[in-house]
């Protein structure tokens, strides 16, 4: 439902009256913050950031290190996961991206070369728009390949609301 002026002419500057200040002031519902402030949920800036892991990898699977759900909106969204080899494994391949749709990463970045056993692996994804009309969950999804041992990642999503 639209908001309703009040039905004095406005005077301008200081001199407004009460009832156009709190009008003015609701025109504002649903855009960004300028005082600083956390944006609430559901405006313009609103900023959310969830971890999960550490989750077991099989080599060569798209696989789901943390999720969050979202209401209607605008959005970016981006991640960073950290491969964990244990044992014997050698990573050659460590993927990190975010989508929509479980398991599957809308975009990503990727680095393939002979990893050292034993060795911390972080990698970004890249800055990805969502424009969701409807409620939905941003996953962040994590693939390896590699030999031997096992491999866990852990990581964090972040999302800002953009319109």
């Amino acid at each position: 439902m639209a908001r309703q002026a009040p039905t004095e002419p406005p005077t301008g500057g200081a001199q407004l009256t009460t009832a156009w200040r709190d009008y003015l002031a609701g025109i504002g519902d649903g855009y960004g913050v300028s005082d600083g402030s956390t944006a609430p949920p559901g405006r313009i800036g609103q900023f959310d950031i969830v971890a999960g892991g550490p989750i077991s990898l099989t080599s060569n699977v798209l696989t789901n290190i943390v999720s969050m759900g979202v209401t209607a909106g605008d959005y970016e969204a981006w991640g960073n996961i950290q491969f964990t080899p244990t044992g014997a494994a050698v990573p050659t391949v460590v993927l990190a991206g975010v989508g929509i749709a479980s398991g599957v990463a809308t975009d990503y970045a990727q680095i393939a070369a002979t990893m050292p056993s034993l060795q911390l692996q972080r990698l970004p994804t890249p800055v990805v728009r969502f424009n969701l009309d409807e409620n939905g969950i941003l996953y962040l999804i994590g693939r390896s390949v590699f030999t031997g041992g096992a491999l866990s990642a852990v990581g964090t999503l972040s999302v800002r609301r953009i319109r």
